[in-house]
């Protein structure tokens, strides 16, 4: 049975050999155990093996791993390798702790084998010493110096997974030179990641020359710095980006980083906006370029001025912009890729980044200090960054408002759709924004502008095609996207010409202040055709939705676009091509609604000086070539132009009036109506016709001297000229009325304040026939005239021309018994005076039957007109019914008074006279043409007109 011992061995049990200084079994140093015999290879060596106060007997210290050295008989003097080396081969030991209070410094001149799994520690500033070798892991304070350069130390690990290069003799105070200490963690086989761990401010002097073969990454501690005038090659470093690591004269040869970027900070750069960083920048790029290393700019202001910085490379390497990181000063940076947070300012103005390439190929505008915050005059850095980019990317606008005042780009742009805004910068403003000439000038291709809003608000261009002034003819070849034009006087202005533009997907929406949303010309030469629109609507313009006027090239080209409720011209071209005959016009697959009505301005409108009294669609002047194709027909007046429509619709707008002179032409191939479905067969003679699904209108004016007409299949005419024979229902007042251009009267509606009915009672349709359905409508005065069939809701009449008789056809089917209603419907109608005359409905068993009437041009009645031809001798004044005032002036000069407010109906006054006497016409209020009267010479006539405030010529 075995005896356990405790207590110290300075005052042991009597017979038991001791070396004195040992303190046993304190600390956890273990307990001593009687054991009958030693173990094999064992002997009693008074470290772990004693003689027993029993005969024959051995005592056994039992050790819980850690011990410390001074209990193993290791203490400084001698050498100390076999001690050492002798408890590490024990089984129980798996620490052993050198923890002299003193200090120590302990010899180790042979081979000391530290045990895998176990470990040597050291404490309270011990070490080794000697010219031996350490084998193994130890453990230490990553700040201590525990390893003499005279040892061999290739093959010591660290229990730290990296080795601390203090450990090594590495030493921090500026003073100690380093090369050896280097040369030791250089030769260490065990360990390729090296740390430098010193208290803060420390500096590392090295000033030989070591070529680290990228075995060896050095991690740099905050506040450790590399000085002296050596060189490091090739080494792997990693420190944090906002530290220096490298004084100003440490030379490092192709170093790596483990992240592939190296800090501007590394090298000496400040960042504090005061201290010029220039020299330290060209250092960091400098060793960036030689291994192809990214560069990372960390928060700061960095005055940059003095030399340019030339990145070389080709493109190889980026800047890495931290948010808060900012150049300043004066400098020329060359040929480098940008990575940034696009909502963070990098540059002031004043910095020129020559040839830059963003890196995930947008710009930033907000990068050169534009703020987007729709306060700031965000001018100056739009520009810049425009300049500085040379098309190697994509203008950016990140979501914001950004006010500007002209701003000149000839790079592509980008926006973030309805959350970026080009505004007007104030009420001085007239260009938000201009495009140029692309800056890469040998390439013909188009660049795209895209996804964002221009808010002209109300007093600016939107979008200019504007090159600074230099060769401003040239500044075309762009396609713009998705891009809203707001509440500018004009949307788009062409002022000296280009072409070949692509807008695709746009939307122009007018104000009260818009009076072109697309307006282009081409002086002083230069095509301004040929731009194309695709997909666009156009909505709210007073003058034109387009403008062109267009000697060279012609070739303009609106193709599924909307027009809606332009007030004055909806397209507006002259000299369409006239010059080189290039290419047509080309309307297709438009639609029109609402347009030229002038019911906001109203006319006249004055269009680039020409004033205009009479509204129109589509106006053309000395175009040689118009096509509209597969597109609303509507007003359209040509003068010395040739237009080719096929395939047009009659659907929706008031009808068709052609206006065209002597010296024009218009081809009409193909025409279809309102809700047609059926293919339908062609009609040679260019009458609209109607499926059996719905119905179509169409509108001719009353011929002259017309008179009624025996007509097979009539079972319902009335001239309307009677408020018998008809139930009405509504909110609206109808009353008979003597019109003056018929002989007969006709049914006035007014007020119409709630949607009501006109019935007549004398007429029962058949179900299943086909019934061409006939109706006179006269606009009196508001914005439009507007009725449909209530049965079938199919529109039978609608104009917004007032004081002329138009007639309109239009072809129903009954599905089921009932009534055919006139329905007056009260928003369409609000604030009108119109006139009926003239309904019929007349029924065929097939509906190529109705189409054959139809295509005879038969019209109901009897309807004539009264004679408006009035001959005059002596002054007089015009009444409502004058059409033609023939004014014999032989007698003497003759004054015709004009009652400016009488109607708008145009009237002829014609001086029949020989024998040299005028006629002088004077408007009762108002101006004719601006001057307070006309003349008119025997001979001569004169066509007037007026809009009730003021007096036009034609």
């Amino acid at each position: 049975m075995s005896t356990t011992y405790y207590g110290t061995l300075d005052n042991p049990t009597p017979g038991i050999s001791v070396q004195p200084g040992q303190v046993f079994p304190t600390d956890r140093q273990g307990t001593l155990v009687e054991i009958d015999a030693l173990p094999a290879g064992a002997s009693v060596d008074n470290i772990f093996y004693f003689n027993s106060p029993t005969a024959g007997k051995f005592l056994q210290r039992v050790i819980d791993g850690v011990i410390r050295a001074t209990q193993c008989g290791v203490y400084p003097g001698s050498d100390q390798t076999s001690k050492l080396q002798t408890a590490f081969n024990n089984a129980g030991i798996k620490l052993i702790v050198l923890d002299n209070p003193e200090g120590s410094a302990i010899t180790i001149n042979g081979t000391l084998t530290i045990p895998s799994g176990k470990v040597l520690a050291f404490k309270n500033g011990n070490k080794l010493e000697g010219t031996g070798t350490i084998k193994g892991k130890i453990s230490a304070d990553e700040c201590a110096n525990i390893l003499s350069p005279t040892l061999n130390l290739n093959e010591v690990e660290s229990e730290l997974g990296y080795l601390p290069a203090a450990w090594f003799g590495v030493a921090g105070d500026g003073i100690t030179e380093n090369t050896a200490a280097f040369n030791k963690i250089k030769a260490n086989v065990k360990h390729n990641l090296v740390q430098f761990s010193f208290p803060k401010g420390s500096d590392i002097l090295f000033n030989g020359s070591i070529d680290f073969l990228y075995a060896k990454t050095f991690r740099v501690m905050p506040g450790v710095r590399f000085t002296g005038d050596g060189n490091l090659i090739q080494v792997i470093f990693d420190a944090g980006y906002t530290q220096e690591i490298f004084g100003p004269v440490m030379d490092v040869l192709y170093p790596r980083s483990v992240t592939g970027m190296v800090s501007v900070k590394w090298y000496g750069c400040k960042g504090d906006g005061v201290t010029n960083d220039n020299s330290a920048m060209v250092r960091a790029i400098g060793v960036a370029n030689s291994r192809f290393m990214d560069i990372f700019v960390p928060a700061g202001s960095y005055l940059l001025t003095g030399s340019d910085i030339n990145v070389y490379g080709a493109y190889s390497k980026k800047f890495i912009f931290e948010s808060g990181a900012k150049f300043t000063g004066t400098v020329l940076i060359k040929q480098v890729i940008i990575q940034a947070d696009y909502n963070a300012q990098i540059a002031d103005t004043s910095v020129y980044f020559s040839d830059p390439k963003p890196y995930a190929g947008l710009f930033s505008v907000r990068w050169y200090g534009a703020l987007g915050n729709d306060s700031n005059n965000d001018t100056e850095a739009v520009n810049k960054a425009n300049l500085v980019l040379a098309e190697r990317g994509k203008l950016y606008f990140p979501r914001g408002i950004y006010r500007l005042d002209g701003a000149l780009i000839n790079n592509e742009v980008v926006g973030d759709g309805r959350t970026t805004t080009l505004k007007a910068w104030d009420s001085n403003t007239q260009v938000v924004f201009k495009v140029g000439r692309h800056i890469v000038s040998t390439d013909t291709g188009l660049r795209s502008i895209e996804n964002f809003v221009v808010d002209g608000s109300n007093v600016a261009i939107g979008l200019q095609f504007n090159n600074g002034g230099v060769n401003d003819m040239y500044a075309g070849r762009w396609r713009f996207r998705d891009i809203v034009f707001s509440q500018c006087i004009r949307s788009i202005d062409k002022p000296t010409g280009n072409s070949m533009n692509i807008f695709d997907g746009c939307a122009f929406i007018g104000s009260a202040s818009t009076d072109y949303h697309y307006y282009a010309q081409d002086l002083p030469a230069m095509h301004a055709g040929l731009d194309k629109f695709f997909n666009c609507r156009f909505f709210g313009s007073r003058k034109a939705a387009a403008y062109i006027n267009d000697t060279e090239g012609g070739g303009t080209r609106f193709q599924d676009c909307v027009f809606e409720y332009n007030y004055g011209f909806t397209i507006f071209i002259k000299k369409g091509g006239v010059k080189h005959h290039v290419l047509p016009v080309v309307i297709d697959n438009c639609w029109m609604e609402g347009n030229a009505s002038g019911s906001v301005n109203g006319f006249p409108v004055d269009i680039n000086g020409e004033i205009f009294t009479t509204p129109f669609d589509y106006y053309f002047e000395e175009c040689n070539a118009v096509k509209l194709q597969n597109t609303t027909m509507c007003r359209i007046k040509l003068v010395k132009s040739a237009v080719f429509a096929d395939t047009v619709s009659y659907g929706y707008q008031p009808g068709k009036v052609v206006e065209k002179d002597a010296d024009s032409l218009f081809v009409e191939k193909t025409k279809f109506g309102w809700n047609m479905t059926d293919s339908g067969a062609y009609l040679e003679d260019k009458i609209a016709y109607a499926s059996e699904t719905g119905g179509a209108r169409f509108r001719s004016t009353f011929p002259a001297g017309f008179t009624g007409k025996n007509i097979p299949g009539v079972l319902f005419a009335h001239k309307l000229d009677t408020l018998s024979g008809f139930t009405h229902g509504g909110a609206f007042d109808m009353s008979l009325q003597q019109d003056g251009e018929l002989t007969n009267s006709c049914i006035e509606i007014s007020n119409v304040t709630a949607s009501g009915y006109i019935t007549p009672t004398a007429y029962t349709p058949t179900v299943g026939k086909y019934i061409v359905a006939a109706i006179g409508m006269k606009l009196i005065s508001g914005p439009q005239a507007y009725m449909i069939d209530n049965n079938s809701s199919i529109l039978l009449a609608q104009t917004s021309t007032i004081g002329q008789w138009e007639y309109f056809y239009t072809i129903l089917k009954l599905q089921g018994a009932g009534t055919r209603t006139l329905y007056v419907d009260a928003a369409r109608n609000a604030g009108s005076t119109f006139r009926i005359s003239c309904l019929m409905y007349v029924e065929f068993n097939t509906h190529q039957a109705a189409v054959e009437f139809v295509k005879k041009n038969i019209f109901p009645g009897p309807l004539t007109f009264q004679n408006s031809i009035r001959t005059v001798t002596a002054n007089y004044s015009p009444v409502p019914d004058d059409e033609t005032i023939l004014v014999n002036t032989n007698s003497g000069n003759v004054t015709i008074s004009y009652n400016t407010t009488m109607n708008t109906k145009i009237r002829n006054i014609v001086n029949i006279g020989t024998s040299g006497n005028q006629v002088t016409v004077l408007p009762s209020s108002g101006t004719i043409n601006g001057s307070p009267s006309a003349v008119i010479a025997d001979g001569l006539s004169l066509r007037l007109q007026s809009n009730l405030t003021d007096i036009y010529s034609f």
